[in-house]
């Protein structure tokens, strides 16, 4: 019998669901797991925030005395590094091997150089002026990712002379995907991080957990509504991540073939994707390509939909993205 107030079934004994929000590795992170034991469910979402919080120590490029800081000032040496380091790494380099080096963890260089070269809450606090770069690094232009070596019988890793890693959103979204791997021991759970997203399972029985697509041209609402489950969603856009310096726009998404910020008619672009790793590398590579290959890239992936919103407001979807909407989602 389903109960009118909260259109749930009444028959079933339902999980409850439990919270832990915080700001870690420049976003705020959001954790959901459905349990019947609160104690249990605590425990495990301190475990993901413990998790989160060591990975951004790992992989913090803004923090003098993380273990990436501590890799990029070795470039040209053989460095030993943490397990945790060894494997974001190598999931980096098969994400630029996949996007045929469209997505480019080599691009921290022309990052800088465009002027991203403190957190982003620093960035929008302060007025000091940058030097933009007069061409493109050269470690980018030449996929210098394809020269790091990794020995994985005691983590070591080489990085060319000169070059520097960025693990950026990658980073961030396998962040997503192991905190998930912890919570969903104790229950179906979700993990959303800024604009990645981990499903594990089904909120209730049934019914997938909603997912909420903001409008990057009006934050304050949003154009759709997924409802999903055991899934991935990336959002990558230049809608947020902006600054000017100099009367010189720019944004976080480096173009590798230029080393500058990517040109672009899309604005944003959010994926789904079997995991949240897929959807990131995905969602990055679409944005560098633009509109039209972008589309034609996720249409070719499997298991995967896209919503696209261009610049000038245009939005375009692949061909199955409307059976992911829930029924309250938003106009297409």
């Amino acid at each position: 019998m389903l109960d009118e107030a909260t259109g749930l079934d009444a028959d079933i004994e339902y999980e409850e669901l439990h919270q832990l929000a915080f700001h870690a590795m420049g976003s705020s992170f959001d954790l959901w797991v459905a349990c019947k034991s609160g104690e249990a469910a605590r425990m495990a979402l301190s475990d993901a925030r413990r998790f989160v919080d060591d990975a951004e120590q790992v992989m913090s490029r803004f923090r003098e005395d993380s273990d990436l800081s501590a890799l990029n000032r070795k470039a040209g040496q053989r460095a030993e590094v943490v397990p945790m380091l060894f494997k974001v790494i190598q999931v980096a380099l098969e994400a630029a091997s996949r996007s045929k080096g469209i997505y480019d963890p080599t691009v921290l260089p022309a990052l800088v150089a465009a002027g991203y070269d403190r957190s982003f809450v620093d960035l929008q606090n302060d007025d000091a002026p940058f030097a933009a770069a007069e061409a493109a690094p050269q470690a980018v232009a030449d996929q210098a990712w394809n020269l790091i070596e990794l020995d994985e019988s005691d983590h070591a890793i080489t990085l060319p002379a000169g070059v520097q890693i960025d693990l950026g959103g990658i980073g961030k979204a396998w962040a997503a995907h192991r905190a998930a791997d912890i919570l969903e021991h104790t229950g179906p759970c979700i993990v959303s991080a800024g604009g990645d997203v981990t499903v594990r399972g089904e909120a209730y029985p049934g019914e997938g957990w909603f997912v909420a697509i903001k409008d990057p041209l009006c934050p304050e609402r949003q154009i759709a509504n997924l409802e999903v489950s055991t899934s991935g969603v990336a959002t990558s856009g230049i809608d947020r991540r902006r600054w000017t310096r100099n009367g010189v726009t720019a944004h976080h998404i480096i173009d590798p073939r230029t080393g500058r910020p990517a040109e672009t008619d899309l604005l944003s672009v959010t994926v789904i994707a079997p995991d949240v790793l897929i959807a990131e590398r995905l969602a990055l590579t679409a944005m560098v390509l633009g509109s039209q290959r972008a589309l034609d890239l996720t249409e070719n992936e499997c298991a995967t939909e896209a919503l696209l919103v261009l610049v000038d407001g245009r939005r375009l979807h692949t061909s199955r993205f409307s059976t992911l909407l829930a029924p309250v989602g938003g106009e297409m």
